[in-house]
């Protein structure tokens, strides 16, 4: 498995010049536009069909409902009032269809939004069009586990994904709470640096499509650039430490593959912790890791377009993805000679191993036993003042749901079995069993069965 050092010559903390404040008389700058004068959708423009922002970027609407003949609002608007909430976006992109785009120096016409990346028909997370754009090539969440900088999965896992021999999970609770608060984190960061950002969807590169990524946001009006992105993450406090200094290694590297895809000249990451802290970085380029990145992807894809998955060494990760690639497993499967070799000393080492940790425990039992020993009926060890060890009870609760059933008066019994069965998970594991070793004869034991 490929791994990666540490990337050196870091951001470590966010820029020091903010940009400058906009003058009173500007549009208050939101998410999702400019509240006065701007329609609030995906992106800011005036229904003239486009518009200058203040900073001197170009913006054109290619909503449906807008055209080049609709007439357009005073070319000064006024001050916006205040703003205490964050209004609902007028025009959401529509799935399946391509989002707004900028003019100028891009190419509207063919879906450019950045200097390398093409904007893929917008697919609304988590749906079968936006995987089906993910397992088109190599995204930015792929590159961790390409790189070993996660424990979320290896090389192997992004090959099962591309091949669609892995099922659409779906995100667990965090990573749901993770989508709900993106656009919050998002505008939050925004409204704090004067900053118009929107989303785009899934981005493929426009000389090597299977180069994508999705961008949580783009950015407009950055002053070290007209436009960049902004990556959204949400952590529990638990890991806020790791990003108080510098952007954490797996964040990095899919910041890396995000600037290669898009091309722009840096990206921003918001963080908020804990659900109340938010902390924000920069990611600037950094060709050593960067090539690291492109080696690893192409590596990939060859292997995804080849049929043949990459060799990895076996771990707990590579049995996790082995058994939800083969949930159901029947028959017997033979051996092929070349590899007998092989299954035989990955069982004697299982063996071997399976041993080892029954004598572990039977010593760390013993050690137990003897430390409880000393405390007599006492709780807590000390020694000179400084505590050596406590046994500390442990309380577990468990509910006999099929007692309470029988205990329950029959017209409650009804109910409360649907209650049961609705809360009630099923989970099936595998153990592997190793047969007893075959005997060996000898000639002493052939004399003396004789």
């Amino acid at each position: 498995m490929t791994t990666t050092e540490q990337p050196t010559n870091r951001p470590t903390n966010r820029p020091t010049n903010r940009p400058r404040k906009r003058p009173t008389n500007q549009p208050t700058a939101t998410a999702f536009g400019y509240v006065s004068g701007w329609h609030n959708g995906p992106t800011p423009w005036r229904c003239s069909g486009s518009a200058q922002n203040p900073n001197g970027s170009i913006v054109a609407c290619t909503h449906p409902s807008h055209d080049e003949s609709t007439p357009g609002p005073d070319p000064e608007p006024a001050p916006a009032p205040a703003v205490t909430a964050r209004a609902q976006p007028v025009h959401e992109p529509v799935h399946g269809t391509s989002p707004p785009v900028f003019a100028g120096a891009l190419d509207p016409r063919n879906g450019v939004v950045t200097p390398t990346g093409r904007a893929l028909p917008y697919a609304a997370p988590q749906s079968p069009l936006w995987y089906e754009q993910r397992r088109g090539g190599i995204t930015a969440t792929d590159l961790p586990k390409l790189l070993g900088v996660t424990d979320y999965g290896g090389p192997l896992h992004v090959w099962a994904d591309k091949r669609g021999e892995l099922p659409d999970d779906g995100v667990g609770e965090a990573g749901r709470w993770g989508t709900l608060l993106e656009d919050v984190v998002a505008s939050e960061w925004a409204s704090r640096e004067r900053l118009t950002v929107f989303a785009l969807g899934v981005l493929e590169h426009v000389d090597a499509p299977w180069q994508r990524a999705s961008l949580d946001r783009l950015v407009v009006g950055c002053e070290h650039a007209e436009l960049c992105a902004l990556e959204v993450k949400t952590r529990s406090a638990f890991v806020g430490g790791r990003w108080r200094e510098q952007i954490p290694d797996d964040v990095y590297v899919q910041c890396a593959w995000q600037r290669i895809v898009s091309g722009l000249p840096h990206v921003h990451v918001a963080v908020l912790i804990g659900g109340q802290r938010l902390l924000t970085h920069r990611y600037d380029p950094d060709p050593g890791v960067e090539q690291q990145c492109l080696e690893a992807a192409a590596t990939a894809w060859q292997h995804v377009l080849a049929g043949e998955p990459p060799i990895v060494e076996p771990d707990d990760l590579l049995l996790d993805l082995l058994d939800r690639i083969h949930a159901e497993r029947t028959g017997v499967v033979e051996v092929p000679g070349d590899l007998r070799p092989q299954a035989q000393q990955l069982v004697e080492q299982r063996r071997q191993a399976l041993a080892a940790a029954a004598k572990a425990k039977a010593d760390a039992d013993r050690a137990k036993a003897g430390l409880v020993q000393l405390l007599g009926d006492g709780e807590i060890a000390v020694a000179d003042g400084v505590e050596l060890f406590r046994y500390r009870p442990s309380t577990k609760r468990s509910t006999a749901w099929a007692d309470v059933l029988k205990a329950a008066p029959p017209d409650w019994r009804d109910d409360l079995q649907q209650l049961v069965a609705a809360h009630t998970k099923t989970t099936t594991s595998r153990s592997l069993i190793l047969p007893d070793p075959p005997k060996i004869e000898t000639p002493e034991s052939t004399d003396a069965a004789a």
